[in-house]
């Protein structure tokens, strides 16, 4: 992956800290040095305009709704009414933005007996693969954390098939319209899955499943993963990590001092870290919550910077701050934990801490307290906190 900007701080910064590997961003000319940080923000974050991968992903997201009640209805003794049957989102869709190319993780929570891990990663993989060109590159992966099903979703394939086949209706209608051959064979879904899958990448979905028991009252999606009446199915710790997926992203919008700014300050460092390889589970390194949760506690210990301009004079002066503090901080010894409100959780019971391996800790704001990086290395440790300081280095022109 080839860089483009590394940064300096308050006054200078040099070329390519905040370029992303996307290819609506140009390659960046600044130069090496003498070039000040906002003059980079204000370039770079003209490309930052993330509203048609929020769009997509929030179309993703009804369409799974809609898709989960559809393959949850043809099993075998899955036609009580009262079952519950919701797609919730977690993460950078759940604040409320999502960044191009980003996953939308999603769980589907539900009460139905007739669905199990087996029946999510095999028959639901099956339905998904029977709806291309709305889906593409289907598989599960049941691992023993939660299962998961991964695929592209094209959201806009639905609307513009329907769309195609209401005009060729139309024609029909009114024969003396004609109707392009070109039109006719877009309403294909052989033909239209090619231009969907060149043309139009897909959302990446990551879907877990969530098995709880039937509520002893009916309640809405928002008070599912709330509720201390909602018990997950047979203690399953993978269905409960569901939940707690869902209440760590509310909790997180509901204390930080500004939405607003933090999910600018979220949006340039997951970029920062992705362009830096320092960024995923599956490579070892810390995951979006995982990154959420740092951004969350410097926005939290800076609440001066709430009357900065938005959006460049505000990060000019976040990114210093974050990455003076992780780049020194204690990982080892000290957990980063979130200031919330323990009211937030009402009558749910707290779970023991389960803080693995002490390599580090990066501790979810809830009342399970999970160790969201439990999984890294000390190689990997070491590799983070060499990038951070490099960027420590350069953003405030400290001497190396």
């Amino acid at each position: 992956m080839q860089n483009s900007a590394e940064q300096s701080s308050g006054s200078h910064v040099s070329p390519a800290l905040l370029a992303s590997n996307s290819p609506q961003t140009p390659a960046c000319s600044i130069g090496s040095s003498g070039t000040s940080l906002d003059d980079v923000l204000r370039q770079y974050l003209l490309h930052f305009d993330d509203t048609i991968s929020y769009q997509q992903s929030h179309i993703v997201l009804e369409w799974l709704q809609s898709a989960a009640r559809q393959w949850i209805g043809s099993l075998e003794r899955a036609k009580d009414p009262d079952d519950v049957i919701v797609v919730q989102a977690f993460g950078s869709h759940r604040l409320g933005f999502a960044t191009g190319g980003s996953d939308l993780d999603a769980v589907l929570i539900t009460s139905c007996r007739s669905v199990s891990r087996d029946t999510f990663c095999h028959g639901f993989v099956t339905f998904l693969q029977g709806k291309a060109p709305l889906t593409s590159l289907v598989r599960a992966i049941d691992s023993p954390n939660a299962p998961i099903v991964r695929f592209l979703a094209h959201p806009f394939a639905a609307q513009l098939r329907a769309a195609l086949l209401c005009q060729a209706a139309l024609a029909r209608q009114c024969p003396t319209t004609a109707v392009p051959a070109s039109v006719t064979a877009l309403a294909d879904p052989a033909v239209l899955g090619e231009i969907l899958l060149w043309g139009y990448p897909g959302v990446p979905v990551d879907l877990s499943l969530s098995l709880i028991d039937r509520p002893p009252r009916a309640l809405s999606p928002q008070d599912l993963v709330w509720s201390p009446e909602v018990r997950v199915h047979s203690r399953d710790q993978a269905s409960e990590n569901g939940l707690a997926a869902v209440r760590v992203a509310e909790t997180v919008a509901k204390e930080v001092p500004d939405l607003s700014r933090f999910r600018w300050a979220l949006k340039v460092v997951k970029r920062w870290a992705q362009q830096k390889l320092i960024y995923g589970k599956i490579y070892g390194f810390p995951g979006g919550v995982a990154w959420m949760l740092l951004v969350a506690k410097v926005c939290q210990e800076n609440e001066d910077l709430l009357t900065c301009e938005m959006p460049v004079e505000f990060l000019s002066k976040f990114l210093p701050r974050f990455f003076d503090k992780f780049a020194h901080h204690e990982w080892g010894r000290f957990p980063v934990e979130l200031r919330y409100d323990p009211k937030l959780f009402g009558e749910l019971k707290p779970a023991p801490r389960r803080m693995g391996r002490r390599v580090l800790q990066i501790l979810t704001p809830d009342n399970t307290h999970e160790n969201v990086v439990d999984h890294m290395e000390e190689d990997a440790l070491r590799r983070m906190v060499k990038v951070l300081q490099k960027a420590d280095v350069l953003c405030c022109r400290k001497p190396v």
